[in-house]
């Protein structure tokens, strides 16, 4: 049996859908953007140390984030940190990447979605 993918957002609450996501990745000294939704900007404030910065802000500071992150295809043993040094606001968070070890990273996939109000 096929479900309408259409039918099915349209029935869902809006607050089970991600206000915010994005693929993104640090690769030879840059940070490559695969995909997103409303996010408008990454800062790299170091080593595994990032700041999203959303194109529309929520409506409050208490959202979650979900993320994940390797630093090859193979994967394991690898982490992501939210909050990371500062609190969430409505229109930005910190978070940070780490090996195992745990030693703080900059990871070549880097998976995060935001849900809340």
């Amino acid at each position: 049996m096929a479900i309408n993918l259409s039918t099915l957002v349209n029935q869902t609450n809006p607050l089970q859908l991600a206000k915010a996501w994005i693929n993104f990745g640090y690769v030879t000294g840059s940070i490559v953007y695969r995909a997103n939704y409303n996010v408008s900007s990454i800062t790299r404030n170091g080593t595994g140390d990032y700041t999203i910065t959303f194109t529309n802000a929520m409506t409050d500071a208490n959202y979650i984030v979900v993320g994940s992150c390797t630093d090859s295809l193979s994967g394991g043993g690898r982490f992501f940190t939210f909050p990371y040094t500062s609190s969430p606001t409505t229109s930005a968070f910190r978070f940070a990447t780490y090996t195992s070890t745990p030693t703080i990273y900059d990871m070549v996939y880097i998976s995060v979605a935001i849900f809340g109000n």
